[in-house]
């Protein structure tokens, strides 16, 4: 499947604008091509379109770049040709990292325990360092 092209928006309010109208809410809901339930909601965009203020800081700012990759996170949950990994966290919960290799960009969602079929979008981002992508890589295959 090809990614749909990258969103350049006026601002911050467009960009969120746009999350609302595609992304958010059960209306919005993306199923995984696995058949996984995944809903957005309002404190994914703060989370997941944000960058730290400063290196290290905990003070997140809107960042474009990030949002200018928002209509790809449907497309890379719906695609079963993106590379697909587990991570187990340090809380015993399970993590289901979807990853577009080429760009490359990852999708990160968190199936319920009691239904599976159902996840929290966790975040999604382009993958800057070699070393990141190879933590990616090194978890096992979904």
């Amino acid at each position: 499947m090809a990614l749909p092209p990258l969103l350049h928006l006026a601002d911050e309010a467009a960009y969120r604008a746009h999350f609302v109208a595609t992304l958010r809410g059960a209306t919005n809901a993306i199923v995984t091509h696995d058949g996984i339930d995944v809903i957005l909601h309002d404190h994914d965009f703060d989370h997941a379109f944000s960058a730290p203020l400063k290196k290290w800081s905990k003070q997140r700012v809107f960042n474009a770049g990030r949002a200018s990759y928002m209509d790809w996170i449907r497309s890379v949950l719906e695609d079963r040709a993106m590379a697909q990994y587990r991570r187990v966290m340090p809380d015993g919960k399970t993590r289901k990292l979807l990853l577009e290799p080429s760009a490359p960009f990852i999708v990160v969602i968190q199936p319920e325990l009691a239904n599976p079929t159902k996840a929290a979008f966790i975040t999604a981002y382009p993958v800057t360092s070699a070393k990141a992508l190879a933590k990616i890589r090194s978890n096992p295959a979904w």
